[in-house]
């Protein structure tokens, strides 16, 4: 066994540098020195430091590159191992609902409940018009162009002005006789009362 100094160190009051080697008798803990990186221990008949494991002695070389070399001639082509791979991985269909990130269930009027399929980018819009004030929520809301999007405001924000925006939209987009308030819930007025107003 040897010790090879990885820091400038010193052992028995003698000074030793990078690549010096340290006899063994003068370091009191050598596994300790070696946790703490100060030396490397190494074997020292093949001239390779044990802790390293990527240092190899010459002769270890020329035997691993033989030995690869032997093995890549009896080895498979690119196109068989192609070949062995596509019939390897199975053939994945994409459900429809995968252009979607996830479902959200909205509770309607009554036990009316509707299943929104929305991505995240839907999220995002519907959580960005929600931090806006209601007039600015109201005007962004007429840019909007997704369904889910226009759904989740209608049944998530509680101002009356982006409730209205957001069932207006729909209905400009999405309806072909002008009223599609079963399908976003609408606003239920009472005694002129609207529910939802902006507060």
């Amino acid at each position: 066994m040897g010790l090879i100094a990885k820091r400038p160190c010193s052992y028995g009051g003698k000074k030793f540098f990078i690549g010096d080697e340290i006899p063994a008798d003068l370091v009191a803990d050598v596994a300790r020195e070696e946790k703490l990186g100060v030396i490397s221990i190494t074997n020292a008949s093949a001239g390779v430091s044990v802790q390293s494991g990527t240092l190899f002695s010459q002769e270890q070389v020329d035997e691993m590159i033989a030995e690869a070399v032997a093995n890549a001639s009896t080895g498979y082509t690119q196109e068989q191992v192609d070949e062995m791979i596509q019939s390897a991985v199975a053939e994945i269909k994409p459900f429809e609902s995968d252009d979607y990130g996830f479902t959200i269930t909205v509770k309607g009027e009554g036990d009316n409940v509707t299943a929104v399929s929305c991505s995240t980018e839907d999220v995002q819009a519907v959580v960005d018009v929600l931090q806006m004030n209601a007039d600015d929520g109201a005007k962004a809301v007429a840019n909007v162009k997704s369904d889910s999007v226009l759904i989740l405001l209608h049944a998530l924000d509680t101002r009356a002005t982006v409730k209205k925006a957001a069932q207006k939209q729909h209905d400009t987009l999405f309806s072909a006789d002008g009223n599609s308030n079963e399908s976003v819930g609408g606003n239920a007025s009472t005694d002129g009362t609207t529910e939802g107003a902006d507060t």
